[in-house]
């Protein structure tokens, strides 16, 4: 799924895709720069590259939970780091989702482009 554009990952799930998120072909790159034809060339769980699954609980922050691990998974390939991001932060703070009613990826990443990144875990902690 991960090779679609939006618009195809919109047709073949139904998802409901926002207009200016669609047309963008996504590429994966091996960790040293190199870019993939083909996701399937590396397994980032057995390579170490993710931390492991969350509990949301009883909140439809998926969304956050999405977006931070996405992130938290780019920062291992990219550097190595294993930190924690806070879901809790997007679910507070993304205007554009609806917090535990649920949102988009998309706004979070937003959100922490125009807000100089995301806390941690740690710092900002999940509570739904």
């Amino acid at each position: 799924m991960s090779n679609l554009t939006d618009a195809e990952f919109a047709d073949k799930t139904g998802a409901n895709v926002p207009a200016d998120q669609t047309g963008r072909q996504l590429y994966h790159e091996d960790g040293e720069g190199r870019r993939l034809n083909n996701a399937q060339n590396v397994n980032w769980v057995t390579a170490g590259k993710m931390l492991p699954v969350k509990n949301q609980g009883g909140c439809g922050s998926c969304w956050a939970f999405a977006a931070a691990s996405a992130m938290e998974g780019v920062q291992a390939i990219k550097n190595g780091s294993k930190i924690r991001l806070s879901e809790q932060e997007g679910v507070d703070c993304v205007a554009k989702s609806h917090g535990c009613g649920g949102g988009w990826m998309s706004h979070y990443w937003e959100w922490t482009k125009d807000n100089n990144g995301a806390q941690s875990n740690e710092d900002y902690p999940y509570e739904a």
